[in-house]
């Protein structure tokens, strides 16, 4: 059996574990095998967070009157949550961070950007609201995740409008705009979406 065969009969967890250790025994490949490895696209993000949310959702207690919220549902829920938010804030850093785009793909910056913002913010909408002390504590850190990077994209496109005469087409801005504000109003301006919204309209 050649190396290929008894790769394809590995998981996922394997092939990780596979390849964690060949890095550690030799740091070089690191750098090597990041070149290989393909950009994350917003499918992947998506199917990722739908992944994530499904078997937030799926372990919620059975009840009656649909999901309980007490003390029992939370613990039994928080790992998945704790996965959840640690998906939505891994793929956030790529897709908003400027420098994850190189030259060849500058120009997508704007576009990927929002996308990933637009889908995540959603996600996060539609976590419930814990009646606990800390209990929404993840929820707040996505959600003030979510808000630093919205007014950072806000800022780097009038940057780019500004400094490089970027111009973005109507359509697409009033996109953005609708978006942003959507979310505003759901959050009721929280976490720095009320002042990105003001920035947006400037």
């Amino acid at each position: 059996m050649n190396l290929n065969q008894r790769l394809l009969l590995m998981n996922q967890n394997q092939l990780i574990e596979l390849i964690t250790k060949l890095v550690d025994a030799h740091p070089s490949l690191g750098d090597l095998i990041t070149k290989y490895l393909p950009s994350p696209t917003l499918q992947m993000a998506h199917s990722a967070i739908a992944s994530a949310e499904s078997a937030f959702t799926s372990s919620f207690p059975y009840s009656k009157s649909g999901i309980s919220l007490t003390p029992y549902s939370y613990n039994r829920v928080l790992p998945h949550l704790s996965s959840l938010r640690d998906v939505i804030l891994h793929y956030l850093h790529y897709f908003t961070n400027v420098s994850a785009f190189d030259a060849s793909r500058q120009h997508e910056y704007p576009a990927e950007a929002f996308g990933y913002l637009d889908l995540a913010t959603s996600t996060a909408h539609r976590l419930p609201h814990w009646p606990g002390e800390g209990q929404n504590q993840l929820n707040e850190e996505i959600y003030d995740a979510l808000g630093k990077r919205w007014r950072e994209w806000i800022k780097e496109v009038a940057r780019r409008g500004r400094d490089e005469g970027k111009m973005y087409g109507g359509d697409v801005v009033k996109e953005w705009g609708r978006a942003l504000e959507r979310h505003c109003q759901t959050c009721k301006g929280t976490w720095g979406l009320g002042e990105a919204l003001e920035e947006f309209k400037r």
